[in-house]
Order: structure tokens, then C-alpha cells, then sequence
């Protein structure tokens, strides 16, 4: 014996509007993933509170070309050691430091973030002033002013300008103690960075002193050309940390 209830009142058809997904300007902004594109400094924006560690190996005595030497890797390293403190969301210091067979040379920076594409802007910038002493910051300084000027071609690469203007800009010499006067400098970077996988970037870049004084025409072949350099780079899954291979 079953007990019927009230019949249930048919379903009602409804429909139900749906709001498509809306881009927001995040969404078409590259996200770097280091420091650095090769040596030109990117606009990253360091959280408050955030440290960042910056570990080199350098191999210059070593030819790209030598296959038998892997390709200039089994040269002396020259490593360096650096760091990067976000003050506020805005504000960052940061130090760095080279070793005895590039003088031992000590930079101090502190950089302001004054445009991200981050937070709603056209273009991200930020502004970095420098001190630099060799021996450990304790002769031949230099003190330098740059802008890294960064603008996202789409979510997949990003465009950056960096002009840098340095006072006391000396040749490298391997006698600490030879008190060398400096000269005013001013160069030009222009880098690039495009994703190819989405922990993966290509990297490229080109600086060039413009500063005819600068170029120590007079020092052997003094510096004829621009710098370049180029890479790759791969960012963990939590993009915690970025390796890259360059050459330049």
C-alpha cells in the first residue's frame, strides 16, 4: 500500500542570463619572471616584504665556439651574489656584489616602481639610483641613475627601454689601487622577452654607449660596439625561482 501525496507542480522553465568573461587589463600584461632580461634590469614590481636573491656564473675566458670545452662552460666562473628587499609595494633596496678578479666591486641601489601595467597603467617604470665602489666600496665609486621603461606587447612578451647615466664611469683595471678619474656616461638598453612555453622565455638585448668619451677608444680596442646578449629562461611552477642560460 503506497501513500500518495500531492502531486509536485510541474517544473518551470527559467532562463538564466549569463555574463561572458571579462578581460581585465592583468590579463594582456607579460609577467617577468626575473631581475633581469640579460644584464638590463626588467620593471618586476618586488611585493613588500619580498627578498630576492640574484646568483650569477660568469665564464669570459672561455670561446662559445669551443665545442671540447662545452662551449665556453668549462671555464673559470666568475660568481657573483645579490639581493633585492621590496621596503614597500613601491620602494626597493638592493645590493650586489662581484668578485676579486672584477675588482670587488659593491653596489648599493635603491629603485621606486612609479608605473605598472600591474596596477592599471600603460606602461610600467621604474627608476633606480646606484652607488658602486670597487675593493669592496672603498675606492674608484661611481653613482648612476637608470630607468627601466617595460611595455607588454601582449600577455607573451614585453618591450623594455633603459637608459642609464652614470658619473665616474671608469675602465676596468686590475690595480685597486690606482686612483683612475672618472667620466660621465650615458648608455642606452633595449631588451626583449618572449614566452614560448608558459614556464619559458626567450631572451635578447642590445646596449650601447653613447658617450664617445665613455668608449675608451684609447684603452686597446675600447668599446666599438653594443653589447648584446641573448637566452633562455625557465621559471618554476611556483615561479618562486627563474634559471637562465645566457650568452652575451
Amino acid at each position: 500500500m503506497r501513500e500518495l501525496g500531492a502531486a509536485a507542480p510541474p517544473p518551470v522553465a527559467r532562463e538564466e542570463a549569463t555574463t561572458a568573461p571579462v578581460q581585465t587589463r592583468s590579463d594582456s600584461v607579460y609577467q617577468a619572471a626575473d631581475l633581469r632580461v640579460v644584464n638590463l634590469p626588467t620593471a618586476i614590481p618586488i611585493p613588500k616584504g619580498s627578498l630576492w636573491t640574484d646568483f650569477t656564473h660568469r665564464f669570459p675566458f672561455g670561446r662559445p665556439t669551443n665545442i671540447e670545452g662545452l662551449f665556453g662552460l668549462d671555464a673559470q666562473a666568475l660568481p657573483s651574489f645579490g639581493f633585492v628587499y621590496g621596503l614597500t609595494d613601491r620602494i626597493q633596496i638592493g645590493a650586489y656584489r662581484s668578485p676579486g678578479d672584477l675588482g670587488r666591486p659593491i653596489q648599493l641601489t635603491v629603485g621606486a616602481s612609479l608605473f605598472s601595467e600591474q596596477r592599471g597603467d600603460a606602461l610600467s617604470t621604474m627608476v633606480r639610483f646606484g652607488v658602486e665602489g670597487r675593493d669592496n666600496l672603498r675606492r674608484q665609486y661611481t653613482t648612476s641613475l637608470e630607468a627601466t621603461v617595460a611595455r607588454s606587447l601582449t600577455r607573451h612578451a614585453q618591450l623594455y627601454v633603459v637608459p642609464t647615466r652614470s658619473f665616474g664611469d671608469r675602465p676596468f683595471i686590475a690595480d685597486l689601487t690606482s686612483e683612475t678619474p672618472g667620466t660621465p656616461a650615458f648608455a642606452l638598453g633595449v631588451g626583449l622577452a618572449v614566452t614560448v612555453r608558459p614556464s619559458m622565455a626567450l631572451l635578447g638585448e642590445a646596449n650601447y654607449r653613447l658617450t664617445e668619451a665613455a668608449r675608451y677608444h684609447e684603452l686597446g680596442q675600447g668599446i666599438r660596439r653594443p653589447v648584446y646578449g641573448f637566452g633562455i629562461q625557465k621559471a618554476s611552477a611556483s615561479r618562486r625561482h627563474a634559471f637562465t642560460l645566457t650568452f652575451s
